[in-house]
Parts: C-alpha cells; sequence; structure tokens
C-alpha cells in the first residue's frame, strides 16, 4: 500500500473537529465526496459537512477494519460508532479513494445503508422505513 493511502486513512480514523483544518494535506482542492447524503465538490464543502457530522454526532469512533489499494485506488471496508441524538449509532460501510499522481486524494466516494443506518432513528421515518422492509422480507 502506498504511504499517501495509509497517510489518509490514519487521518481518517483520528479525524477531529481540532485537526479538521488539516483536510488539505491530504486532499486537491477540487475533491470530490459522494455518500448517500452528500454529493459535492471542494475541500470547504467537504470540510462543511465534516464539521455538520461533529456538531450532530457524539463520541464518535472510525476504524477502518480493511484496506486494498492498487495504483491510486484504494478500497475501505470500515465500521462507523457515534450517538445521533443521544442513541446509539453503529454501522459498516465501504469508501472507494481515487488518488492524484500526486498521491492527493481526488475523490472519495462512501457506501452504507442509510436508512438502516441513519433515516431508521428517527421516529416517523423509522416507522415508515421498518414498514416497507417487513412488506418486502414478506413480514
Amino acid at each position: 500500500m502506498k504511504k499517501e493511502h495509509e497517510n489518509y486513512i490514519n487521518y481518517l480514523q483520528n479525524l477531529t473537529e481540532t485537526n479538521l483544518n488539516d483536510l488539505p494535506k491530504y486532499v486537491v482542492n477540487n475533491i470530490k465526496f459522494k455518500d448517500p447524503l452528500h454529493n459535492v465538490s471542494g475541500v470547504n464543502a467537504v470540510k462543511i459537512i465534516f464539521d455538520k457530522m461533529f456538531k450532530n454526532i457524539k463520541d464518535i469512533n472510525f476504524v477502518v477494519n480493511y484496506a486494498i489499494s492498487e495504483g491510486d485506488i484504494c478500497f475501505l471496508e470500515w465500521r462507523f460508532q457515534g450517538r445521533l441524538r443521544g442513541k446509539k449509532c453503529d454501522f459498516n460501510g465501504t469508501s472507494l479513494l481515487k488518488f492524484g499522481r500526486d498521491g492527493l486524494l481526488k475523490e472519495h466516494i462512501d457506501y452504507w445503508d442509510s436508512g438502516a443506518n441513519l433515516f431508521a432513528h428517527f421516529p416517523i421515518l423509522g416507522w415508515v422505513i421498518s414498514y416497507i422492509f417487513n412488506k418486502i422480507r414478506g413480514a
């Protein structure tokens, strides 16, 4: 695995409000970031997403369980834990990371189930999502 990949993974696992401003050391200025809730470009837009995350989710623990890289591409399997509105938040996801030849990250795409892992914790949405999941399962 390339050192740049390891450095970014380490940064993600140790990301806090206090070191959020270090993001430009690891990514290009026009980075593309996408997850089930966002699709943005630019380091400032990504910083805003992470800043909101830290304001809304407490006791965050992000651990990369597996990382595989080939050339400028890196895949991660990770676990995210925290407390959202006082309730435990705990789910797994994956990330596709694309680095430029300069070693800086140019694209970060996260894959995780927002319905079961986030929206299901909201009172009305949770009931609707559970109802839909049960109908699909035939319960």
